[in-house]
């Protein structure tokens, strides 16, 4: 063959070659970006054989490689207008997760669970689908919450190992549209899932067979009780981390102390009003009381009785601290009543009195400071012989009620000296985990 013949049959391959190389490549359209696809499917928690796992080469769907949205508020859309031998508008079913979120460790990518996840037909993908029947084609649209979310797609392809007919795969676009973000416009999944990752963390962090589905009952005030956070108080979250049957009979206000008298400082939010409010002498004594707490019960495992701010604010007394006192007016004589009535109601129970924080203050009328309470359930429980968690011990607590930083963040106001936010919460259920798992196992030793 001459030079000429062969520089000619080049160029013909060459013809040849480009439009394969051309569709090889196609042109994207605007905001469209290139995804590489794979036969398989990101299973969802609701998958029987293999919930939640990156399944390769499965007939029928397809998968996505990783995609980096990086920035919040931008918006992922993507068309499932592909199928064969089923409806074009057949989509993907609830065991798969048709958007999924990831991170990396070590190395590898591993599916984010709990995550931002959204499962196929019945689940929340239903939140991002539009199905268009009269055009065939299905539309999901994302919007990201946060800088630096990865994703994996997954939807009904049709594609197959033996697939006869070559199929598009799904078109996906990224633009930033300035909408707000899918997971934070929905308020209440934001927040389960975001208890579900603390919790998730919270296992990884520490665990303690010893704490694993006890029966716990609690009585106090706001310490137990405080719809700020509710169902997001550390014992509730030790309850969902062990599966804890609980008893919340905290009330928000309660005195330990069931004195009668009139609060005299006309400062006082309550002036003129008595010094008892809901007295948990009170609860665990009458039938008639609100929360009461009289009915005997030997399967509770677990007993945790807070009280003393209120009772110091409200002008009581503290009383001598001796088991001799049984006045039930004194704030010693009320919690020596209170943990004998305990034991009686819960005999197979470890009962566990908790202190005040830590706070610097003096009630101008009884010259009490806060202190002196905590301190006196300290020596009324040593008295009785059981544990209590010294709340006013910074070092050991990490709460610091007196400094204005720890309070704007940790606290429900910057002025609130009692309250912890659902942050502050988070933060302290580890150390109560800690204590109380090694009271209850030395309980347990004590009883074998």
């Amino acid at each position: 063959m001459t030079a000429k013949k062969r520089l000619l049959a080049f160029l013909l391959a060459l013809l040849l070659l480009l439009p394969l190389a051309v569709s090889c490549s196609p042109k994207l359209e605007e905001n469209e970006i290139a995804v590489t696809w794979h036969r398989g499917m990101v299973t969802s928690t609701y998958h029987k054989e293999s919930p939640a796992q990156l399944l390769d080469g499965v007939d029928g769907y397809s998968y996505s490689e990783i995609i980096h949205i990086e920035k919040a508020g931008t918006t992922l859309t993507f068309y499932d207008n592909n199928g064969e031998d089923m409806p074009d508008t057949a989509r993907a079913e609830g065991d798969v997760f048709v958007i999924s979120h990831w991170v990396e460790e070590n190395g590898t990518w591993v599916l984010e669970n709990p995550g931002d996840n959204y499962e196929g037909k019945g689940g929340r993908a239903m939140d991002v689908v539009l199905v268009d029947s009269a055009a065939a084609t299905i539309r999901y649209q994302y919007t990201s919450s946060f800088d630096n979310e990865y994703v994996r797609l997954c939807y009904r392809s049709g594609h197959t190992e033996k697939n006869a007919r070559k199929l598009d795969f799904a078109k996906v676009y990224l633009e930033s549209k300035g909408k707000r973000g899918t997971l934070i416009s929905d308020e209440k999944y934001h927040a389960k899932l975001e208890l579900q990752k603390y919790l998730a963390q919270s296992k990884k962090d520490a665990w303690y067979d010893v704490l694993k589905n006890l029966n716990v009952v609690v009585i106090g005030d706001s310490y137990f009780d405080d719809s700020a956070v509710e169902g997001g108080l550390w014992i509730d979250l030790l309850s969902y981390k062990y599966d804890m049957e609980l008893d919340n009979h905290g009330i928000s206000g309660s005195t330990v102390s069931n004195d009668t008298g009139r609060i005299t400082n006309s400062a006082h939010t309550y002036y003129g009003d008595p010094k008892a409010y809901h007295p948990m002498t009170e609860r665990l004594t009458s039938a008639s009381a609100q929360k009461a707490l009289v009915t005997p019960d030997e399967s509770v495992d677990l007993v945790l009785f807070d009280g003393g701010r209120n009772d110091f604010t409200r002008e009581v007394s503290l009383g001598v601290a001796s088991l001799s006192n049984t006045n039930k007016t004194t704030f010693c004589g009320a919690v020596n009543l209170c943990i004998d009535r305990l034991q009686e109601l819960f005999p197979n129970a470890l009962v566990i009195g908790i202190t005040v924080w830590g706070h610097e203050q003096e009630n101008s009328v009884t010259g009490h400071t806060q202190q002196d309470f905590g301190d006196a359930m300290i020596e009324m429980c040593r008295l009785q012989g059981i544990p209590c968690f010294n709340g006013m011990d910074e070092s050991v607590t990490g709460v610091h009620m007196d400094d204005p930083l720890f309070r704007r963040d940790f606290c429900k106001k910057p002025t609130d000296v009692s309250h912890l936010n659902a942050a502050g919460m988070k933060n302290f259920m580890p150390v109560m985990e800690a204590f109380i798992a090694e009271q209850y196992t030395a309980f347990l030793a004590s009883k074998s």
